[in-house]
């Protein structure tokens, strides 16, 4: 019965080697999505009413934008992920992604140096978190003449 419960605790052991990071992930993923929705609904609100609020203005603007990087670099990060429905290709593991988080990191320096940032450029990072996680998504494996197994290999 022990001999069982330590096999049992082996093969656990590597599926739960990232279990608090996936928490802490899909906490903030999930804060993120209350967040998002609090914004739509404030939009929604100053778009009825004609009127806004400075205060929340100003929360709202630092807090879209925030989640906008944090969201795209989390879905940058997921091409390294290898329990996702598919495996990223080679090209966003060893380009794209890295790229983007360069990116990223670069928008929060520039931001928390004092440099005011238009919007569109948050926008524009909301846009290609967007877009990779549809990708991500797509069943490619079930297209006619789609070749899959280069996104089957695994990172070692």
């Amino acid at each position: 019965m022990n001999e069982q419960n330590d096999n049992l605790a082996k093969k656990s052991k590597g599926k739960n080697k990232y279990l608090l990071l996936k928490q802490i992930m899909i906490f903030f993923l999930n804060g993120m999505i209350f967040w998002g929705l609090a914004l739509i609904t404030y939009g929604f609100v100053v778009y009825y009413k004609e009127k806004t609020w400075e205060i929340l203005e100003a929360i709202a603007d630092f807090l879209s934008r925030l989640l906008a990087l944090i969201g795209t670099i989390l879905v940058a990060f997921s091409a390294y992920y290898s329990n996702n429905g598919r495996r990223a290709d080679m090209h966003s593991r060893y380009f794209v992604a890295p790229l983007i988080m360069l990116l990223v990191l670069f928008t929060f320096f520039l931001w928390f140096g004092g440099k005011e940032l238009p919007a569109h450029i948050f926008n524009g990072f909301s846009m290609i978190a967007i877009a990779s996680s549809v990708l991500r998504g797509l069943p490619f494996s079930e297209w006619d003449g789609y070749d899959n197994s280069q996104t089957n290999n695994k990172i070692q």
